[in-house]
């Protein structure tokens, strides 16, 4: 667990460059608008107190078999060579679609996972296929530059709402478990 306060400014910078990179080819918005938007979000995910964000490894390659690790059925060099970050924050998924077998046995699920590499303090985004059925969900995620059809003011709510969420699960979370002081 990490704390948002501590991240924040760095966090800033980087999902800056991120919104600007993505941006190029299109020039939705300037620079100062974008850097404006991103000081509204921020703002508002700092007034929740304590709030803490999970660091974890994102891998390639994750397969969950009735809610248990991967870790169980994944061969070792699998597991040890599907490392895509060793310490990561997930900030938000901008969903594609979903689709459903005839039967509706199986569901499977394209996005975008964009995520904060710690380390390298960059912001990745990470196209990943979820494939699930009743007993087992197995979730692929490749690197990528760009994201098609990225809109600026769409990841902003996006971001905004999913970082709260989670900031504020984390924070209870840790409320009850370790009797982290927790008052809004």
């Amino acid at each position: 667990m990490m704390r948002f306060i501590a991240l924040t400014n760095k966090l800033t910078d980087a999902v800056f460059d991120f919104c600007m990179e993505q941006d190029e080819c299109k020039y939705e918005y300037m620079e100062s608008e974008v850097r404006s938007m991103l000081d509204t979000v921020f703002s508002e995910l700092r007034k929740i107190k304590n709030g803490v964000l999970p660091v974890t490894v994102i891998n390639n390659y994750d397969l969950t078999i009735r809610g248990e690790s991967e870790r169980d059925y994944m061969p070792d060099d699998a597991e040890n060579n599907s490392v895509l970050s060793c310490e990561a924050v997930h900030l938000a998924t901008i969903q594609i679609d979903i689709s459903a077998t005839d039967d509706g046995e199986k569901v499977i699920e394209r996005s975008y996972d964009i995520i904060y590499d710690v380390n390298g303090d960059v912001v990745i985004p990470v196209y990943s296929v979820a494939v699930s059925d009743r007993d087992m969900t197995s979730v692929y995620r490749v690197e990528c530059d760009y994201i098609e059809g990225f809109s600026t003011i769409d990841f902003m709510i996006a971001l905004g709402v999913q970082l709260a969420d989670r900031l504020r699960n984390a924070r209870e979370f840790l409320g009850k478990v370790c009797d982290f002081p927790c008052t809004d």
